[in-house]
């Protein structure tokens, strides 16, 4: 039972108990046949109903004005997490030069990584860069990510997830290239990440399924 129908039941008790105190102790539990005694129970029954129907209209008024407010600040709260709200995308980039894999942030609060996990063939590492063939001498990864600590992605801005830059077409390029993309072709990037409020954790999973086209050929 609500605290409305209690105290809906507790104003007719406080009108109702009087009323019927009133009736009985003048007449008993007879009915009187005199027009000034029923004027009597008139007068009193107003006298008693007015203040607590001006009591109700008063308690019912504070009741809404609590129950508006509460909604408002509940409306107000959720508007400003969705003013602030990180939207994480992952995109993968396949040129012949270059192959770059990124986090985005779209949305238009501060993103912050929780966890990062790149998962080949049931096996979890921490970053993607760790499934990656070794390189040969002659080239370097020109970025990438190993830790995710401490990290916040402003809104409309990236971060390098993993990112090389091929030099000059030769046979070591052409294979590498290959191995990075094969390997590519079976990973799953997952990142949690949350914004301003904590308690919008979201989870984005990636697959790489673009670079598994290369499996046929170069």
């Amino acid at each position: 039972m609500t605290k409305v129908n209690l105290l809906f039941i507790a104003l007719i008790a406080v009108v109702t108990v009087p009323v019927l105190g009133f009736f009985t102790y003048h007449w008993g539990f007879t009915v009187s046949d005199k027009m000034e005694s029923w004027g009597q129970v008139g007068d009193f029954i107003g006298g008693t109903l007015n203040p607590a129907i001006s009591i109700l209209n008063l308690l019912a008024l504070v009741y809404l004005t609590k129950i508006v407010q509460e909604n408002e600040q509940i409306r107000t709260k959720e508007n400003y997490k969705m003013s602030y709200k990180p939207i994480g995308v992952v995109y993968a980039y396949d040129f012949e030069n270059c192959t770059h894999v990124e986090l985005l942030n779209c949305g238009t609060g501060p993103l912050f990584i929780n966890d990062v996990s790149a998962i080949k063939g049931g096996e979890s590492r921490k970053n993607l860069l760790e499934h990656m063939p070794t390189l040969p001498k002659t080239m370097t990864w020109s970025n990438f990510l190993l830790s995710h600590n401490d990290i916040a992605i402003a809104p409309g801005r990236s971060i390098d997830i993993l990112k090389i830059e091929y030099p000059s077409e030769n046979r070591i390029t052409s294979n590498i290239r290959k191995k990075i993309r094969l390997t590519l072709a079976e990973c799953t990037l997952k990142i949690t990440y949350c914004g301003i409020s904590e308690e919008s954790t979201q989870l984005l999973s990636k697959t790489f399924t673009n670079f598994s086209r290369h499996k046929a050929g170069t």
